[in-house]
């Protein structure tokens, strides 16, 4: 706030500076020229002589006498004189050597005009994040892994020891189903009935003549 303020303050003192100006006024003879000229406050009006004169400031229009304002004194060709208007309100001069020649001249000061401040651009307004959630998803050195949650849902994972379907049930939990080298083609063991798990130990240890041997013969021949 103070910071806008002060940029304001300091733009309204340089454009005050920059829009003072000087006005100059030929001395001919008896010519004053031009000689009406209008100004504002803190502008300077410069009498350039090209004969002798001497500008004083007088009471009226027309008036052949000093009222204790400016007075150049006697100046020659090539001399200047300069006034800066101060305040608003009409200045009366007259040169002392030609006044009863109509050698009279008039400056109207007016108020210094106020520069306007310009109006501040509002500030864009800052683009902001939308808060999404992330995936559930996780990253491995071996691969990377996303579940989907629910129930019956489905996902894939891909690691560097190959292709693992995981199936969600309505817990939540995973049940493993098959895991295999990658590009083996292999998708899972297919169950084995238990007569040949039977089958197959009592062969191997047929003629054993062990106890053993004969308890799975004899399951085996239960189970066939």
């Amino acid at each position: 706030m103070h910071t806008a303020a002060s940029l304001v303050l300091v733009a309204a003192l340089a454009a005050t500076a920059t829009t003072a100006a000087t006005v100059n006024v030929d001395l001919y003879d008896v010519a004053l020229t031009p000689a009406t000229v209008t100004v504002n406050v803190g502008d300077t009006v410069v009498w350039r002589y090209f004969s002798t004169h001497r500008i004083m400031q007088v009471r009226w229009a027309g008036s052949c006498q000093w009222n204790g304002g400016f007075d150049s004194g006697g100046r020659g060709q090539g001399a200047t004189f300069a006034f800066t208007a101060t305040a608003p309100g009409t200045v009366y001069y007259a040169c002392d050597y030609h006044c009863n020649m109509g050698a009279h001249g008039t400056i109207v000061p007016q108020p210094q005009p106020v520069p306007q401040p310009q109006p501040q651009q509002p500030s864009p307004p800052k683009p902001t994040t939308a808060n999404n959630p992330a995936p559930n998803s996780a990253s491995t050195a071996a691969g990377s892994q996303t579940t989907a949650p629910g129930a019956g849902a489905a996902a894939t994972t891909t690691t560097t020891a190959g292709t693992r379907t995981a199936t969600a049930d309505s817990a939540g939990s995973q049940n493993n189903i098959a895991d295999g080298p990658p590009n083996s083609g292999f998708t899972g063991f297919a169950p084995v009935p238990q007569a040949t798990i039977v089958r197959g130990a009592a062969s191997s240890l047929r003629g054993s003549g062990t106890a053993a041997g004969a308890l799975l013969a004899a399951l085996a021949a239960a189970l066939a």
